[in-house]
């Protein structure tokens, strides 16, 4: 998406322009869907189980490209639910 001004504008706090490489990762990042989120007390048939991905979150710098990917994968894997669980883990806490 471009700006008024003609410059380039991502659509994710996660949005990454230090390299080519984050920049491609970046656009693989969804659009925003403004959409809410519950997180289930216990695993559900209706939520979906992020704990492995929140895992591999809580492991990683958030300037690394791995960081990016999992990100992508998270917002991916959560994207058609409203219920989410995550087991044995702090709650993420993604940016708004």
């Amino acid at each position: 998406m471009y700006n008024h001004n003609g410059y380039y504008v991502g659509w994710s706090p996660y949005f990454n322009y230090d390299t080519p490489e984050l920049l491609k990762k970046s656009q693989l990042l969804p659009t925003p869907n403004n959409k809410r989120y519950e997180w289930a007390i216990s695993k559900t048939r209706d939520a979906k189980d992020v704990t492995t991905i929140v895992k591999k979150l809580q492991n990683l710098d958030e300037e690394s490209e791995e960081f990016l990917d999992v990100v992508v994968e998270l917002l991916n894997a959560v994207d058609e639910v409203d219920n989410i669980y995550c087991g044995n883990t702090v709650s993420p806490s993604l940016k708004q």
